[in-house]
């Protein structure tokens, strides 16, 4: 896929956020006034969305993921972050799907780094008051190249 196609899909994808009592859905370049409420009533103000799947944008086989998901899961326990799961995927298709984490409280730095650590080329990042940011952790031309 062309960069510029990869980060379309990106920014098209279904962001959604298993939440109590009912899913968030989250979209780039857009507030979520529902997330924000949810966050505030856990005492945090900023979150990432980072899945373990496909590293690189290229596929795995389904046991891969869940097992790169656990050890995801896993990192952010140990760094003392709560976290919900989630799920994204293809807008229009629902082609591909990875599970997910919304981290709350971690900052930017330590997002792109965990992110990067499970080899994502980008995460979502955001701040109470700001909109959904797609924040890339690599060049996605470089990512194509490997």
């Amino acid at each position: 896929m062309k960069p510029a196609d990869l980060l379309a899909a990106y920014a098209q994808a279904i962001y959604r956020v298993d939440a109590e009592p009912e899913p968030i859905f989250l979209q780039v370049g857009e507030k979520s006034p529902a997330l924000e409420r949810w966050l505030a009533a856990r005492g945090a103000w900023r979150f990432a969305f980072v899945s373990a799947a496909n590293p690189g944008s290229r596929p795995l086989p389904d046991a891969e993921n869940q097992r790169r998901h656990q050890q995801l899961a896993e990192r952010v326990s140990r760094i003392g972050l709560p976290a919900s799961g989630g799920e994204s995927y293809e807008a229009t298709s629902g082609g591909w799907r990875e599970a997910s984490l919304l981290v709350c409280g971690v900052d930017r730095e330590t997002a792109v780094a965990l992110a990067r650590d499970f080899g994502q080329v980008a995460l979502l990042y955001g701040e109470i008051g700001g909109p959904v940011e797609l924040v890339l952790t690599t060049d996605p031309r470089e990512e194509n190249r490997r």
